[in-house]
């Protein structure tokens, strides 16, 4: 997890650890003070969590060269005010699926010709989709959360663990591409079903 440098990835586990040591098992707020020494111990994860603090204002793109950037965090805002008026464009039925990337050079001039996707799944969701595809996507999620809470009173534990699961997921669909990450959603979901399946068999 460490090695990815994704920070976002990073609060996420941080918030499931916490929430586990506070709420589960308080012997692990111990395990969670370790955390800083992983960082101070290597220099790379370091610059990584400073790249974030390291913010550049500009009021042009063309201010930008090899010494005056945006961190990644600002590089991302600026993509998405770029993305928003094309929304703006097509806000029901969107622009259709898989057409936010090949689309990107139109609207923002810091990429390339290949493109790139639009690292917020709701923003991507709404470009490709419109605003009738969000709200399924938020529907899914919300019908999922919904079902996970309501049958907190048969495991609090467990069921709070896999609420975690949830809550992080959403967190990191705000600043990062997860639809793009084939492998984890089967996993996601299959967990998110099975736990699913498991409190209606019961009901």
């Amino acid at each position: 997890l460490l090695l990815t440098k994704t920070r976002s990835a990073w609060g996420a586990c941080g918030l499931m650890c916490l929430v586990y040591a506070v709420k589960i098992d308080r012997r692990f707020l111990l395990a969670l003070l370790l955390v800083p020494v992983l960082f101070v111990g290597n220099p790379s994860l370091r610059e990584r969590l400073a790249d974030v603090t390291a913010a550049t204002e500009v009021d042009n793109f063309s201010q930008l060269n090899d010494d005056n950037r945006l961190n990644s965090y600002v590089w991302r805002q600026a993509l998405w005010e770029s993305a928003i008026p094309v929304v703006l464009e097509r806000p029901l039925l969107g622009h259709g699926l898989e057409s936010f990337k090949p689309a990107t050079p139109s609207f923002f001039s810091l990429i390339g010709p290949q493109g790139i996707d639009g690292h917020n799944f709701y923003l991507q969701a709404s470009f490709e989709m419109g605003l009738l595809g969000l709200l399924a996507l938020i529907w899914l999620l919300g019908c999922v959360a919904y079902r996970l809470v309501k049958g907190l009173r048969r495991d609090p534990p467990g069921l709070l663990v896999i609420l975690c699961i949830l809550a992080t997921y959403l967190l990191e669909s705000y600043s990062d591409n997860m639809h793009f990450y084939l492998s984890f959603n089967w996993y996601f979901w299959f967990v998110m079903g099975t736990i699913g399946a498991w409190l209606y068999k019961d009901e």
